[in-house]
């Protein structure tokens, strides 16, 4: 998610995971109130009085930076004018604090088995789909408007041309983005990447290196390599917050227009636009429209291959943990936008009917590069990981397609450069990735 005040809350509550089920104060002043209650006793000595206000005084400061981060996002507030409904799921997740296998070990199963298999595997992946769609919930009364882009600005650059357009992808709103095109290109036409932001306020800013960290310009990184690049702002950020506020800001206006949908929702619509605008560049190779990103960026773009068929290829940055090991999944839910009907399935996230090897194995058997670190502070407890993307495997053998799907993890904290702007294995495995993705 980024580097945010916020997420200073997520590691100061930690230690103790905060019931959100109810409707009570905002998750900056529930997390205050649990720090307060620590220290509420009357027994605690006169010697400890001034270290027991220094930390009082640094989690209130901590609680209310907090509340300036997320500006424009209430969970009771959204529940207020929600009109979605906790749907009845039946999965074999339900229920279950540990993770439940997607497939079988196959070994050395005959052809005629890894059909069947595979059969019984379309059939449950419907299920998968359609439980994690019911919690994304629907939008109301939306269809795709016709295409629709603006060409705003366009500079040269070194090696590239960077033009500011925005896509129309809702009869009232707009997805603005940088589209990056290489000044030579070959006569065949060339692989598209979206390439997604981070938690930052200045959203596409950052990939295309105007603002903010410079070893995640990765869509320059890109272009110069030869990719027309697609880097937009998600919902909640740029363009489309005001200007000077957080992320997330005046979410509710969105919900209020949706009140049966989640920004993860939108942020797949808004990619499913992206994508019918880069069908449409005679220079862009239809069958070769990738996604990757970081953090936020990951997590967007694992959705989004998830439900958008058209996306051939993707690359995920340090962007998850599971729910059941994560000692904050109020992060989806209270802490952003992104998905507040989990709220309602918290504090008990085993009951939650679904969890990340779901989402993985919906990219099936499209290529997949996934990495993370094992000591991340902002998405903690990954140690878990590579058992479960052993199990996505299994369902990329299905397919026959077992080297699809790759993954890597450095075993420290996270790091920017080696991660992903900069890393060798990154960047070939994008292009590995889409150079050798098969018609469709």
């Amino acid at each position: 998610m980024g580097n945010s005040r916020s997420e200073i809350a997520i590691a100061l509550f930690t230690a103790d995971r905060i019931d959100v089920s109810e409707p009570v104060q905002p998750m900056h002043m529930t997390g205050c109130r649990h720090v307060l209650g620590d220290f509420s006793d009357g027994s605690v000595r006169a010697s400890r009085t001034m270290k027991v206000v220094a930390l009082l005084a640094l989690a209130l400061v901590v609680c209310s930076q907090s509340a300036v981060a997320w500006e424009g996002h209430d969970w009771n507030q959204w529940r207020q004018v929600t009109t979605w409904q906790k749907p009845v799921s039946q999965t074999d997740q339900a229920g279950r604090p540990d993770l439940v296998p997607l497939a079988p070990l196959l070994g050395d199963a005959d052809p005629a088995n890894r059909v069947r298999l595979r059969e019984g595997w379309e059939a449950k992946r419907q299920q998968v789909a359609s439980s994690i769609q019911g919690i994304l919930g629907a939008p109301t009364d939306l269809k795709a408007p016709p295409l629709e882009v603006q060409e705003l600005a366009s500079e040269d650059m070194d090696g590239y041309t960077r033009r500011r357009i925005r896509i129309r992808c809702e009869s009232d709103d707009w997805i603005p983005a940088y589209l990056l095109v290489p000044k030579q290109l070959p006569a065949a036409s060339v692989p598209a990447m979206i390439c997604l932001h981070q938690t930052v306020a200045q959203g596409k800013e950052e990939p295309c290196g105007i603002k903010g960290d410079p070893e995640l310009a990765f869509a320059v990184e890109l272009v110069k390599r030869g990719f027309v690049c697609l880097a937009p702002d998600v919902i909640g950020f740029g363009e489309r917050i005001a200007p000077g506020k957080q992320p997330y800001d005046h979410s509710l206006a969105f919900y209020r227009r949706h009140p049966g949908w989640s920004f993860f929702g939108k942020m797949i619509w808004d990619v499913g636009r992206m994508i019918d605008y880069l069908e449409t560049l005679p220079f862009v190779d239809a069958r070769r429209i990738g996604s990757i990103g970081h953090s936020h960026g990951a997590y967007g773009t694992l959705f989004a291959t998830a439900f958008e068929p058209r996306i051939a290829a993707a690359v995920a940055s340090c962007g998850f943990t599971t729910f059941r090991s994560d000692p904050n999944p109020e992060r989806w839910s209270h802490l952003t936008a992104l998905l507040p009907q989990l709220g309602f399935y918290l504090p008990d996230v085993a009951s939650i009917p679904f969890d990340w090897q779901h989402v993985l194995a919906l990219a099936a058997p499209r290529k997949l590069y996934v990495w993370y670190t094992t000591k991340d502070s902002i998405f903690p407890r990954t140690e878990n990981l590579d058992g479960l993307l052993k199990d996505v495997q299994g369902i990329y053998r299905l397919h026959g397609a077992t080297e699809s799907l790759a993954w890597r993890f450095n075993d420290g904290p996270i790091i920017y450069p080696a991660a992903f702007a900069t890393a060798f294995t990154m960047r070939c495995a994008v292009e590995m990735s889409l150079r050798s993705t098969a018609a469709r």
